[in-house]
């Protein structure tokens, strides 16, 4: 782990992540050498408030992220969201759901 700014950088280089709270405001390199990857978001509650955010990079050239939350909740209105190689998304807990906006 090294610290950007008032933030720290992260990189998981396996096929499944579970986020947790303690990731907060964190920037996750996700890389799974070409292979899919499949990730959770932690159930939205006094541990992961309103406005826990974090920025995932799927820095893998050839392999997929799927990032879910625990249902029922949503993100964005679905069931979980993918992200392409070389992409970025931040993603945002609300009172009962996830916002991942444009990926940058």
């Amino acid at each position: 782990m090294s610290m950007i700014g008032n933030g720290y950088i992260d990189t998981y280089t396996q096929d499944n992540l579970d986020f947790v709270f303690e990731m907060q405001n964190m920037v996750i390199e996700r890389n799974n050498n070409g292979l899919g990857m499949l990730d959770t978001l932690p159930i939205i509650s006094e541990k992961v408030p309103n406005g826990w955010m974090v920025t995932v990079f799927n820095t893998d050239s050839i392999g997929t992220l799927d990032i879910k939350p625990v249902p029922p909740t949503l993100i964005n209105g679905v069931s979980g969201i993918t992200l392409l190689p070389n992409t970025s998304v931040q993603i945002f807990s609300g009172l009962t759901y996830y916002l991942a906006t444009t990926p940058i």
